[in-house]
């Protein structure tokens, strides 16, 4: 029989991989409620991307001092107030009525997004063996990914079935749940103290980052090599493919998180080769490289058969998720003390992606309007509009691929099979 004893690390982990997977269905949700969203508050495309990105204000602001909150509080107590936020923002979204509310309840839900992947690592550093840190990291990756399936064709159906406004309204209830849960079971193995050490040790290794130019480079790639994902899959690739393929929402759902699948798989297959060709940057120019070809691909819209559409979207995920490696050259660039600090700015500028391409492409789709409304009182866009928007995602692939001539290569101080990162 299996003791308690070996089952605890797991549960307490399992517990808080729940809570990842609950806040990245959260952050992806908007995605699939675009026109309800767009005719309830009665906003055009510009606002809705303002109101989907204001998930990464606070998500970013907190992501660096992340690491010193968890060390000086504890995980317990901070995932308690975290689920507590999440649950409020998302029960707030499903009663708000107006633009504003809405804003702030999407806020509070990436306030409480913050910390949740952070906490996974230090579960996992506190309560598993070394050799076990990489399995587990894993694992709650690919709990992030199924957030993000999550946020598709399943809560597309389910929001077909009783609306939007109920869809949250019980999403804030599970909320709720988890948030019980991690109140009775999840607890810290060892008492967390912040010394004056710590804090110099912090600003020490802020300091480097922000004044390395390598960091800035590298953290600038990695955010245009996400926004396919926050900006594109998150947010605009279901109505885009509903206008070119007059796809019903859930059908269009299941293909957008295509990418997020692909992306899972590519995320085991980017280090290999890197590993087997001994360099980071060379492997991340060939994935950019790709990306760019196959969003191309994807700019054709409904020139192109839907299934060679599904195919490209599966590619690209796997293409993008090539960004792997810039966590893993940050890994080997940074001091080994201060490799926190280097990953937590690395995610913060990374996730800045979703904050600016979010409504800058609905920006564009509203400068393309034509005065045109559909049946529900939603703005109804021309086909060309979402390929002129879209179209700025491959540009600036493009611009920033160069980005990576200007970097060191560091694969030979550190080769790192299966590096950890954030799916956020």
């Amino acid at each position: 029989m299996i003791s308690r004893k070996n089952l605890s690390p797991w549960f307490i982990w399992g517990i808080l991989a729940a809570f990842y997977l609950y806040e990245l269905m959260l952050r992806s949700s908007p995605g699939v409620m675009t026109s309800d969203l767009m005719g309830h508050y009665q906003i055009g495309s510009g606002k809705l991307g303002l109101l989907s990105s204001a998930w990464y204000y606070p998500y970013i602001f907190l992501q660096i001092p992340c690491g010193i909150i968890l060390d000086a509080f504890g995980v317990r107590w901070v995932i308690v107030l975290s689920a507590c936020v999440s649950s409020l923002g998302i029960y707030l979204f499903s009663q708000g009525d107006s633009f504003a509310e809405a804003v702030i309840a999407r806020f509070l839900l990436g306030a409480g997004s913050a910390c949740v992947f952070i906490s996974c690592l230090k579960v996992a550093s506190e309560w598993f063996a070394k050799e076990d840190f990489g399995k587990v990291c894993g694992f709650t990756n690919i709990m992030g990914t199924v957030g993000g399936l999550c946020a598709g064709y399943p809560l597309a159906l389910v929001i077909s079935k009783i609306g939007w406004q109920n869809a949250c309204f019980y999403a804030s209830c599970i909320g709720l749940f988890v948030t019980i849960l991690i109140f009775l079971f999840v607890y810290d193995k060892s008492a967390h103290h912040y010394t004056a050490k710590d804090r110099k040790d912090f600003m020490s290794g802020l300091n480097n980052a922000v004044r390395s130019k390598d960091m800035w480079l590298i953290a600038t790639f990695n955010a245009v090599m996400y926004v396919p994902i926050t900006a594109f899959t998150d947010l605009w690739a279901v109505p885009f493919l509903k206008n070119a393929y007059n796809l019903p929402t859930t059908k269009a759902a299941s293909i957008s998180i295509l990418l997020y699948f692909g992306s899972a798989i590519g995320s085991s297959f980017w280090p290999r080769v890197a590993d087997r060709f001994g360099s980071y940057l060379k492997v991340m120019r060939v994935a950019c490289l790709i990306t760019i070809g196959l969003f191309c691909i994807v700019l054709l819209g409904n020139k192109i058969p839907l299934i060679v559409m599904i195919c490209t979207m599966l590619a690209v995920g796997i293409a993008i998720s090539g960004k792997i490696l810039s966590f893993a050259w940050v890994h080997a660039f940074c001091d080994p003390m201060q490799v926190g600090v280097g990953l937590g700015f690395t995610n913060a500028i990374t996730m800045t992606s979703g904050l600016i391409f979010q409504p800058l492409l609905g920006y564009i789709l509203d400068v393309f309007w034509q005065g045109q409304y559909a049946f529900d009182g939603v703005r109804a866009y021309p086909a060309n509009a979402y390929s002129y928007a879209i179209a700025v995602i491959p540009i600036f692939l493009f611009l920033t691929l160069f980005l990576l001539f200007f970097i060191k290569e560091t694969h030979h101080k550190a080769k790192i099979s299966m590096p950890c990162k954030s799916v956020v």
